[in-house]
């Protein structure tokens, strides 16, 4: 099987959007210093169920999470590495750049409380494993 990435740049200092239409590189939103980043691909309906969850997150925080959350299509040119790194784990999500979880919300992590302690302590800290 032969990879087609698409174009793109995307790292933690700048964020640059895919030209590609086919990318799902996006900032969803930028609220605070916590940065929360989903690896993800087209097509991942996991990836959509845990992005659903962060949303409903924030609007239930009246638009404002404290958070930033942004996704990194795992097909995107110069992502090969993390493609073959995460291409049966996906979606896997990271806490300020640390490895969070994979696949799911897991039922017994308490996600939003600890969003909430992370993000009142100016977004510095580590997320429960």
């Amino acid at each position: 099987m032969t990879r087609i990435f698409s174009s793109s740049s995307f790292s933690d200092d700048k964020f640059e959007p895919s030209p590609s239409p086919t990318s799902v590189t996006k900032k969803h939103w930028e609220d605070g210093r916590l940065h929360i980043r989903m690896f993800t691909k087209g097509g991942c309906t996991l990836c959509d169920v845990v992005k659903r969850e962060f949303e409903s997150y924030r609007e239930k925080s009246a638009g404002s999470s404290g958070f930033t959350f942004s996704s990194v299509d795992i097909t995107d040119v110069g992502n090969e590495g993390i493609y073959e790194k995460y291409k049966y784990d996906i979606p896997v999500v990271t806490g300020n750049g640390e490895y969070w979880f994979k696949h799911r919300i897991p039922k017994e992590l308490d996600w939003e409380s600890e969003i909430s302690s992370l993000v009142s302590k100016g977004g510095e800290g580590h997320f429960e494993k």
